[in-house]
């Protein structure tokens, strides 16, 4: 199953970028994802890469944030300020990242695709399409 996901865009150039190793949520997945489409959010608004989902683990904000602390791109008082109100933390491992040189809008995929407000799944034929028109764009 392939994921679009918003991130915002200073989180998602530091996963472009091979800095950012983990990336943090509040909610999980109700189904497996093997990738996630990473869309950069207001104001950059577009598809900027994807990359494999490793593992995700479950856990409390706290033991993520000291398992994970150093490499998830983020200052403590954000990450606080995230995780705010829950117990539950859900920790993706990156790996395999692919960055587009051609961003591409939603529209480019998909005349009516929305950003979703945590994460949508994609099928695996516009997941295709992202991928090739990146090639060709």
């Amino acid at each position: 199953m392939i994921a679009l996901m918003p991130i915002k865009p200073p989180y998602a150039a530091e996963i472009l970028s091979g800095n950012k190793k983990v990336e943090f949520r509040r909610t999980k997945f109700k189904r497996d994802v093997q990738y996630i489409v990473i869309y950069s959010s207001h104001p950059v608004k577009k598809i900027v890469g994807y990359f494999a989902v490793n593992q995700i683990d479950e856990t409390t904000p706290n033991i993520a944030w000291e398992t994970y602390g150093d490499v998830g791109s983020i200052d403590r008082e954000s990450f606080d300020k995230y995780y705010q109100g829950t117990e539950q933390a859900y920790v993706i491992g990156i790996e395999k990242v692919v960055s587009f040189d051609n961003q591409l809008a939603l529209s480019d995929l998909c005349d009516d695709l929305q950003a979703p407000q945590s994460y949508r799944y994609l099928s695996s034929d516009l997941f295709e399409k992202a991928k090739l028109a990146n090639l060709s764009l």
